[in-house]
């Protein structure tokens, strides 16, 4: 805002068109996320000013800032991985949780759902929620000795404090803040995709 002002503080709000926005998203092209902020932030001052009836219509309805490029979520490497096992160990809720997730490939909102009624002879059946797919995934021995070092919830593997389920936003939260102790600069989808590239070996016996 402070370079905006400094560059057209003087000039009538109404003289600021959709041309004169077009030119100045274009003149941050080589920063996507310059280009995002400048656009956010005009559009919330004319939002503001269509309110208080300085100005009609909204000269950046529709307008878009370039998508930055990025390879998507940081895929965990096994050294991070290394390092949360050391922070975590089994019978604790993080540990469970850790291997949960690559070990499945569940999304976090089935994640928190998967408990002993789903398996049944070492095989996980649940229905997914964004998909509504039913799924059907073997509980490998790693996971097995996690779950049965618990802590696990009467109805759900992934618990809170008292046992209880826990909704997935919750359970993002608090997963984020066990892997920030350990400095890894991850996410729940990171370590789907960590798994992805390794359950294969998994299953055939080639990794730990």
């Amino acid at each position: 805002m402070r370079s905006i002002t400094e560059a057209a503080g003087t000039e009538s709000i109404s003289q600021i068109d959709r041309t004169a926005i077009e030119r100045d998203i274009e003149r941050r092209h080589e920063h996507p996320n310059a280009q995002r902020h400048f656009l956010q932030t005009m559009r919330g001052l004319f939002q503001w000013a269509i309110k208080a009836a300085h100005v009609e219509p909204d000269p950046t309805f529709g307008l878009k800032a370039t998508r930055p490029a990025t390879d998507g979520h940081h895929v965990w490497t096994d050294d991070e991985c290394a390092a949360f096992e050391a922070r975590w160990p089994l019978g604790t809720r993080e540990r469970l949780a850790f291997y949960l997730l690559p070990y499945t490939g569940l999304r976090r909102g089935d994640a928190v759902r998967l408990g002993r009624p789903h398996v049944k002879r070492g095989i996980a059946t649940i229905r997914t929620e964004k998909t509504g797919q039913v799924v059907t995934i073997p509980i490998l021995p790693p996971l097995q000795s996690s779950i049965d070092a618990g802590p696990v919830g009467e109805l759900t593997y992934i618990c809170g404090d008292r046992g209880r389920p826990m909704k997935k936003e919750s359970f993002g939260n608090w997963f984020r803040a066990a892997y920030e102790k350990v400095d890894v600069p991850g996410s729940v989808h990171g370590l789907r995709k960590y798994g992805a590239t390794r359950r294969q070996q998994w299953r055939d016996g080639s990794a730990a």
